[in-house]
């Protein structure tokens, strides 16, 4: 290649790096978190969801390296993730309790 016998990174490793370093950070990383919950939590209100949208977003998360053996998801993504997924099943549990008799709460949370 080209990059190698010029002693400079690949296009490619260069791309993703300038990615990380201009794009993954604030206030746009934030913004496209935001998104990404949004459309978690609308899919969980029932709501229809462009889903392959959802899927690229996180696989952009995915393939970055925030160093050297942590995903830029493992480090920015999945904590927000969990966070809203906790209260999310938290506060439908509760519902749940509150609204079925034990029969119909099992048959519910069962499916």
């Amino acid at each position: 290649m080209h990059t190698s016998s010029a002693n400079v990174p690949p296009t490619n490793e260069l791309g993703l790096y300038l990615f990380l370093e201009c794009i993954m950070e604030s206030p746009i990383v934030d913004h496209l978190i935001s998104a990404i919950l949004n459309q978690i939590r609308h899919e969980r209100d029932g709501f229809d969801i462009a889903s392959s949208v959802v899927k690229g977003c996180v696989d952009i998360f995915l393939s970055l390296q925030a160093d050297h053996s942590v995903t830029v998801y493992k480090q920015m993504l999945e904590p927000q993730i969990l966070e809203h997924s906790l209260a999310f099943y938290s506060q439908e549990g509760k519902h749940l309790l509150n609204t079925y008799d034990s029969t119909e709460f099992l048959k519910r949370v069962g499916s």
